[in-house]
């Protein structure tokens, strides 16, 4: 059974040790909560404005421009503060606390790098450098290194991990949703991998049916690499068919 006291302590042992890591850091933090707040902004800016039907193309493409602009300047914001004090990790700013419910291993500035990356899909960004530095150091962990640098990377024209895709479980067989054709770059991808010490696609799969649920009911497992498994039970034989149709069954 899950013991609620135990992670209540856990989060509030987590919080203590983030306040006590911000008195040293305090201006690094507060500048990038602020650089959050604005990317929030453009973000919704850019939602509203493409979303609303009766928006026309031309002002869809006129959002699409405005926000790029506003990414790109909390960009180079952003980078201006890595450049300043380095890239903060936990172990400098503490722990990412969500709603004081969980902790994520996701830094809390994590989605100025993904829009950056989303907005150059084709192409390095200013971020690459930095975040292969903060892996150099020790400062982030090769999954969320190769997570950061495959979101927008739809063309394999930087280095491209394989992390793009969704694992599910489903009466004891592995299936994948195939975002994109990995098939056809198989090798360079696991070379990447090995390059920063990240098992191989296969391994990785392997691992995944290691940990799939025995029991014979329909049961549904979700997985996204190294992620406990979360269980959705399928309420009928119909609806499991529909929800495997557009996967491949890896095992």
């Amino acid at each position: 059974m899950y013991d609620t006291k135990k992670w209540e302590n856990l989060l509030l042992q987590a919080e203590k040790e983030k306040q006590s890591l911000l008195s040293n850091n305090k201006s690094l933090y507060t500048k990038l909560e602020s650089l959050m707040a604005e990317d929030q902004t453009w973000n919704n800016f850019r939602i509203n404005g493409i979303t609303d039907r009766s928006t026309s193309k031309q002002s869809k493409d006129s959002f699409e421009r405005e926000t790029w602009k506003g990414v790109q300047r909390i960009s180079a914001a952003t980078f201006d503060c890595f450049k300043k004090y380095g890239f903060p990790s936990e172990f400098d700013i503490g722990p990412n606390i969500t709603n004081d419910t969980s902790i994520n291993n996701f830094p809390f500035f994590w989605t100025i790098i993904v829009h950056n990356y989303q907005g150059i899909a084709h192409s390095d960004t200013l971020f690459t450098s930095v975040l292969r530095q903060a892996l150099a150091d020790g400062k982030i962990k090769p999954s969320l290194f190769a997570l950061l640098q495959d979101f927008g990377n739809i063309n394999f024209k930087r280095p491209y991990y394989g992390t793009s895709k969704m694992y599910w479980s489903v009466n004891n067989k592995l299936y994948v949703i195939p975002f994109y054709k990995d098939g056809e770059h198989s090798n360079t991808i696991k070379l990447n991998r090995s390059l920063i010490g990240l098992p191989t696609i296969s391994e990785l799969e392997e691992f995944l049916l290691k940990m799939q649920n025995s029991s014979n009911k329909p049961e549904l497992q979700y997985f996204i690499f190294s992620a406990k498994p979360t269980k959705v039970a399928l309420s009928s034989s119909d609806l499991e068919n529909d929800f495997i149709k557009p996967m491949q069954l890896v095992k």
